[in-house]
């Protein structure tokens, strides 16, 4: 986007980067033929070394598969039963580069060509892959009517505005994120590089459009028509392939990376009540465009393998030192694809106006363009057109700080200002050669004494560690738009703010320290002709190999127990691609997270029918009803239908239970109450199937004549601990039970904050002391705007939940009920062992007798005990486990069990 980025032969001058004097904009569309394979590019068995380096392909493409299965490393799209659709797309990728390599190239491209059309239908099954090869078809086919471009953009327009009226109107079709994915900006790229050619060539155009890797990922990099032509097989073949080996370990490693500051770094929102907490919170929640950088990488890595050397589509991001570097470095194809049909036109188009006005109003655009594709993206992809007015200000505003630092650019190179320590290289951006400044790369040939060396790094290093904040401020704000009122409700006494600012202090000037010296290590090195390091496949080769290697070796369990229990956890948990208790909780919800599973299926060919196809069933909301603030929904008194393909009967007393259960308890009976979430209620399986049936049958069995146990139900879902405690006192204590047994899963401490902030907000007195503490320590009123109190409540999420806890044992006590307390985590959510410890804990100081089914579904995969690997609720087998486990924890502690039912020996 930055016209100093790019320099276009004949556009921008050769003085320092500033505009030359030409009034049309930048010619990109006369490109050549998609190019042949020259005679110095063409590999037959004959060539030298061809067959060896054609096997070590092959060896780094058979552990990247190994690599990906042992992590289970796969985009969740839907994943039917074991399934792995990038798994499987992998392996058709490597079995089609083995057949690619060594065909005529004459046919290598009608090759790719059908071998992605066959992935559609493979992928999506008969029905929907035509739906996207016709409807593609179609859309490419009105780019070569022979008539004017005006009437063929019109013609587009229309085929347009019908295929939203059916996107709004068929939304659920799995197709759709496809065909978006597909057509949505390249289509805009197509149009604008053949507009002066009469009829581009077909095959190219028809694998432009149908990409082998689009079937298994909507949120794909906007690939530039006339580049995509232009790369095919422009450098030696087999050093193609060994760079996009290269990007796919890269991308391998940021989606470990992603993975592992997931689970371990990103802080609860519950945690963000002190500055380091929060300075951690930033950081992390940047670094999870990992996921984006991964993919991306594994995309364009695949596309390698067929002989397209397109350019990187990230470069070291992180280490962006400014505004408009941090623009070059990120998502850089979307940055040239509005550098090409939006910054340039309008540029050149406004520079009549000025120079230094053309620039602005062309930048300032660019970001308000960037806000609406953002959205009419995620409409293709998610069947939603989010146009928030929170991201339009975000956009606006880091519109206006890139527009600042681009005048100040422009005014640099005009006066032949050279920044020190910088260097120019030449890199390949699109189709062109752009001169990139970047002063990690190479020293200044001026000489510098050692204080000028070691203060222009340190400025440099400060200049990264400034960019990064503000970076993670944006993202922060754009995915999580609280956090800004997370940073103004940080509330902690002065000591801790002191100690917090210190710690905050000690790791920046750690982070500039490092900086300076890797900086200064790099500068020696280039000195003495050590780096760059000169492109090599043996080398190349070794380093991949080495890294797959080493993560095949992480992948298998036993090296992970013979590391000990720390490694072994971490490890466990890397080879599991789980969505957090967070994420389940819908706290940290960001853009990129959404698009990038975006839901499309696997096809029938693989067994299952994936998301797009499953029954419409009842939603769990018609199944309840509105009740207080307190309650805010309660099961249907006598409703009776389907939920989640199961049947579902609801007791005339509103319990997920029989219809012969009294309110007065029986004689002889000892009741045991489950309160809990749509887990205990039994979501997805039919009434005889939730664990506290099935544990009564259990614990009924064999016993002699006089006290049986009587289980009651009172699962509801979208509860929390102040639901199931007021629930608690208006119903399970009028049922006479003798013990209460509260069961609680990973997102015990995400619910309650956000519940308390909704009673604050609407004004209800509240009825337990331990909740007016809570509001009142935290100053908040029911005048503040939700956001706030929000904010200012989550930090009190375990004070919520301890004052809660021990009300309610109190008053268990005072009833004589016994109050029990179970642990039961949902497999397939990322547990971290010390935020489990931590919830625990506080249920055992609250004084309830702690049953800790953790490991209750060890042994088992989770599509094995859930209703699908990416649902939270446990099928019937599931539920046969848990109460198998339950019961057998219970004969274990008999202080978990009421005294009345024990078995006497």
């Amino acid at each position: 986007m930055n016209p100093l980025d790019a320099r276009e032969s004949g556009d921008l001058s050769n003085s320092g980067g500033a505009v030359s004097s030409s009034p049309h904009p930048p010619d990109v569309s006369t490109s050549p033929q998609l190019a042949t394979l020259s005679p110095g590019h063409l590999v037959t068995w004959s060539s030298p070394g061809a067959v060896f380096r054609f096997l070590v392909i092959c060896g780094e493409l058979a552990l990247i598969l190994v690599t990906i299965r042992l992590f289970q490393i796969d985009i969740r799209l839907s994943k039917v039963g074991e399934q792995h659709p990038f798994f499987i797309l992998m392996c058709l990728a490597a079995g089609g580069f083995v057949v690619h390599a060594w065909l005529p190239p004459r046919f290598r491209l009608a090759f790719f060509c059908l071998l992605s059309a066959a992935a559609v239908v493979l992928f999506l099954g008969w029905v929907e892959g035509a739906c996207v090869l016709g409807i593609g078809s179609a859309l490419i086919g009105i780019c070569y009517l022979p008539v004017p471009l005006v009437f063929r953009v019109l013609l587009l327009g229309l085929a347009g505005l019908f295929l939203v009226m059916a996107r709004v109107e068929y939304r659920t079709a799995p197709f759709w994120p496809v065909l978006g994915s597909m057509f949505m900006f390249r289509l805009i790229v197509y149009l604008y590089d053949i507009r002066h050619e009469r009829r581009p060539p077909l095959l190219p155009s028809l694998t432009y459009f149908f990409l082998l890797p689009n079937v298994c990922f909507p949120l794909f990099p906007v690939i530039d028509f006339k580049t995509f032509r232009q790369t095919y097989y422009d450098e030696d073949a087999y050093a193609i392939y060994q760079t996009g080996v290269a990007w796919i370990v890269r991308g391998l490693t940021h989606l470990l990376a992603y993975r592992y500051v997931k689970y371990y770094l990103l802080p609860a929102p519950h945690e963000l009540g002190d500055l380091p907490h929060f300075a951690l919170f930033l950081a992390a929640n940047y670094a999870l465009y990992l996921h984006v950088s991964g993919w991306f990488h594994i995309i364009t890595g695949m596309l390698h393998l067929f002989g397209f050397n397109l350019p990187r589509t990230h470069h070291n991001y992180f280490l962006a030192s400014s505004f408009t570097d941090i623009w070059r470095r990120i998502n850089i194809y979307w940055k040239d694809f509005l550098a090409k049909v939006f910054f340039f036109p309008t540029f050149f188009a406004l520079r009549r106006w000025g120079t230094q006005f053309a620039l602005a109003a062309a930048g300032l655009g660019v970001f308000v363009v960037t806000w609406l594709l953002h959205s009419y993206q995620a409409f293709w992809l998610l069947g939603e057109l989010p146009l928030r007015e929170n991201e339009a200000v975000l956009w606006l505003a880091a519109g206006v700080l890139v527009g600042i630092n681009l005048q100040l650019d422009l005014k640099r190179a005009q006066a032949g200002i050279r920044g020190q320590g910088s260097e120019v290289r030449r890199c390949r951006q699109g189709d062109h050669r752009a001169e990139v400044r970047d002063s990690s790369l190479t020293p200044d040939p001026c000489p510098l004494t050692p204080i000028q060396e070691i203060l222009g790094a340190a400025v440099r290093s400060l200049q990264i560690m400034g960019t990064f904040t503000l970076v993670s401020l944006f993202f922060a704000a754009w995915s999580e738009p609280r956090s800004l009122a997370y940073l103004e409700a940080l509330s902690f006494p002065a000591a801790d703010t002191m100690t917090g600012i210190g710690l905050v202090m000690a790791v920046i000037v750690g982070m500039v320290t490092i900086g300076v010296i890797v900086q200064l290590a790099r500068h020696r090195l280039y000195c003495r002709g050590l780096l760059p390091l000169p492109p090599s496949f043996a080398r190349s080769a070794v380093l991949q190999t080495a890294a797959l290697a080493l993560l095949a070796v992480a992948g298998l369990p036993a090296v992970g127990e013979a590391l000990g229990p720390w490694v072994h956890d971490r490890l466990a948990a890397l080879r599991l691609d789980s969505p957090t208790a967070l994420e389940v909780a819908n706290v940290v919800r960001g853009y990129y997270e959404e698009i990038a599973e975006a839901g499309t299926q696997a096809a029938p060919l693989f067994g299952g029918s994936g998301r797009g196809d499953r029954q419409a069933h009842v939603h769990y909301i018609e199944i309840t009803q509105e009740a207080d603030d307190f309650l805010e929904r309660e099961l249907k008194p006598g409703w009776r239908g389907e939920l989640a393909g199961s049947r579902l009967t609801i007791n005339r007393l509103g319990m997920r239970d029989r219809e012969e259960i009294t309110l007065t308890k029986p004689a002889g009976v000892c009741r045991l109450a489950f309160v809990g979430s749509s887990v205990v209620m039994g979501y997805g399986v039919a009434d005889d199937q939730p664990f506290p049936r099935l544990l009564e049958e259990r614990l009924n069995a064999g016993r002699p004549e006089g006290v049986r146990y009587e289980v009651l139900n009172f699962g509801a879902g979208m509860s929390y601990v102040i639901h199931r405690r007021v629930l608690i006192e208006r119903k399970v204590f009028a049922f006479e039970p003798d013990a209460i047994y509260y069961v609680a899963h990973q997102d015990e401490l995400l619910g309650p904050p956000r519940h308390l902030t909704r009673l604050v907000t609407v004004g209800r007195e509240l009825p337990y002391p331990s909740l007016r503490d809570v509001v009142q320590r935290a100053g908040v009123t029911q005048e503040m705007p939700w956001g706030q109190v929000e904010a200012r409540l989550q930090p009190f999420a375990r004070d919520i939940v301890r004052g809660t806890y021990t009300e309610l044992v109190a008053e268990c006590r005072r009833r004589n009920v016994l109050p029990v307390w179970v642990y039961l985590p949902m497999p397939g959510i990322a547990d971290v062992p010390p935020q489990a410890h931590e919830v625990v804990k506080l249920a055992e100081a609250a004084g309830f007798v702690v049953v800790d089914l953790s490991k209750w579904s060890a042994g088992f995969a989770p599509g094995e005990v859930k209703l699908s690997p990416e649902d939270h609720h446990a099928n019937a087998r599931g539920h046969q486990l848990i109460a198998e486990k339950l019961e057998a924890a219970l004969r274990e502690r008999p202080d978990a069990l009421p005294p009345g039912g024990r078995r006497r020996p």
